[in-house]
Formats: C-alpha cells, structure tokens, sequence
C-alpha cells in the first residue's frame, strides 16, 4: 500500500469513529434527560396530589418541574438550562418538555456544531 492509500484508511477510519461517538454520547445524554423528565415529573405529581386535584397552584408546581428539571441537569453535568424547559400542570397531567442542543463540534468554550433534542413527557395524576 501507498503512503496516500494508508492516509485516507486512517482519516476515514478516525471520521468514522468521531461520528460513531458523537452519535452515541447524544443518544446517551437523550435518554439520561428522558429519565430525568419522567423521574420529575413522577415525584411532582405525587407531592402535589392534593394542589393538582383542586386546580389550584398550578403555576407554582409548573415552576418547580422547570427548576428541577434544570438543577438536577445541571448537576448530573447536563447543558440544560432553565429557560430550555417548558412545564405545564393541570388537574389531570403534569407535562413538561426540555429543547437544548448537543454539542458535535467545538472549539475551545464555543459550539460549532450542534444538534437540536428535544424531550417531551407527561405524566398523569392518579386520584
């Protein structure tokens, strides 16, 4: 084989294997917020039964979904920030849903490239 030959296997090799890991690594952190969102959203609606089944403070428990959501982000090392989640509360669901973008390609403390993920969840209170 050619030096040239040799080159393009292992350009094309270390492409491949960027893409391969870049998949997996946003697939990863796709499935740990889905399971954050679910975890949340479960906890919350058990704590405000009684507010959730009157109808009253719904914007208050729709503020704590979106805090926690962005503080258990955050402290899992998560780029999810509060203004990235959207909660709703009402009688019968508590829902909630994070848009943030994955970095593929970075240079230094800026993101070059990045694909957008959303999750979306609910949950439904049971009397």
């Amino acid at each position: 084989m050619r030096f040239a030959s040799v080159a393009r296997w292992a350009v094309f090799l270390t492409v491949l294997g960027w893409a391969g890991y870049t998949t997996v690594d946003a697939g990863w952190t796709y499935f740990d917020i889905q399971e954050l969102v679910d975890s949340v959203l479960r906890e919350t609606s058990m704590r405000y039964r009684t507010a959730l089944s009157t109808g009253t403070q719904t914007d208050e428990v729709a503020a704590h979904i979106r805090s926690a959501i962005a503080l258990n982000a955050q402290h899992d090392g998560l780029s999810v920030r509060d203004a990235d989640v959207q909660a709703a509360a009402s009688a019968a669901t508590v829902s909630a849903t994070v848009r943030w973008g994955h970095p593929i390609l970075s240079l230094g403390s800026r993101d070059i490239l990045v694909i957008p993920l959303t999750v979306q969840g609910s949950f439904v209170a049971t009397p």
